[in-house]
């Protein structure tokens, strides 16, 4: 029982003092994706990445279910960029999640006022982040 106690208090003492974690590794994908208004005409008077952020937070989080895997969506400041990154602690799956999301995100662009291409898809990382 002591020894327990002894696990835990260092592992809490890890965490503390330099920051590591005890548990399974960690790997993100992440996958970039260009969004902006059809018309090129359009696009000095709209902005419409606050939207689209939301609607790609909305789709990530119906294709992302559990604890495990963790989603994050940014805009990448002065541009027209928004990058989606998946972490997980399978790399192949973390790839897999962030392309999966990134297409469908592009798919739902149809006809309609906003284009979306992916830029870049997701690799599977080599190195974990923790």
């Amino acid at each position: 029982m002591i020894n327990v106690y002894r696990s835990l208090l260092l592992a809490a003492l890890l965490t503390a003092v330099c920051g590591c974690r005890v548990g399974p590794a960690q790997y993100r994908a992440s996958a970039t994706i260009l969004t902006r208004p059809s018309n090129p005409a359009d696009r000095a008077d709209i902005v419409i990445v606050p939207a689209e952020l939301k609607h790609l937070q909305t789709m990530a989080a119906s294709v992302v279910t559990g604890a495990t895997h963790q989603v994050a969506v940014e805009h990448i400041v002065a541009t027209e960029l928004i990058r989606v990154s998946v972490t997980t602690v399978d790399p192949e799956q973390a790839a897999a999640l962030c392309n999966e999301i990134a297409e469908r995100f592009v798919a739902a662009a149809g006809a309609g006022d906003i284009e979306r291409q992916l830029v870049e898809k997701a690799a599977p990382p080599r190195k974990p982040i923790r």
